[in-house]
């Protein structure tokens, strides 16, 4: 299968709605030629990282702090990995005080979404929380896993989700 010609179907596309992209057909998706494929993903993640270099602060911060203004090559992206602690790192008191107008600020971070207007408030516990966030924004929090005393809550595009065919866990996923 060619797609890097001038007929060819966009990255924004590729990175948009992958299955479209190769026609709803997993054949076609599963049979393109390597080079093309990584040529795709190479264009994918450099589109990417302009689009959200931004907005989403951590992301902000981190390439500033290492010099990081362009990704070109698939190494380039790695010193931009979050730990697995980034989504970890909200102070537990936040959640035992009941301050999930804070946790709100603190998940507002790691995303591209404008979660300031989230009204948090009467929230009793962090499954009020996060219906809160269903219901205000396109986010679907999913909660993996605890370390002692610790709630992970990964936030996932509700749309990008069914684009990629449900890739991600669902919402109450609780380890």
């Amino acid at each position: 299968m060619t797609v890097t010609g001038t007929t060819a179907p966009s990255v924004n596309e590729f990175m948009n709605d992958p299955i479209g992209f190769f026609g709803q057909s997993y054949t076609r998706m599963h049979s393109i030629e390597r080079p093309e494929l990584e040529e795709l993903q190479r264009q994918a993640m450099a589109d990417r990282f302009l689009e959200h270099h931004q907005s989403i602060e951590m992301l902000r911060k981190l390439a500033d702090r290492l010099g990081i203004t362009a990704l070109n090559e698939f190494n380039d992206v790695v010193p931009l990995f979050f730990s697995h602690t980034a989504f970890k790192s909200y102070p537990a008191a936040l959640v035992d005080k009941k301050r999930f107008d804070l946790m709100t600020k603190w998940l507002d971070k790691p995303t591209s979404y404008d979660l300031s207007g989230v009204d948090a408030t009467g929230c009793t516990g962090i499954d009020d929380w996060i219906d809160r966030l269903d219901e205000q924004t396109p986010l679907a929090q999913r909660r993996r896993g605890r370390a002692p005393g610790r709630h992970r809550a990964d936030p996932a595009d509700v749309q990008m989700d069914t684009a990629r065919g449900g890739l991600v866990a669902p919402l109450r996923e609780v380890v």
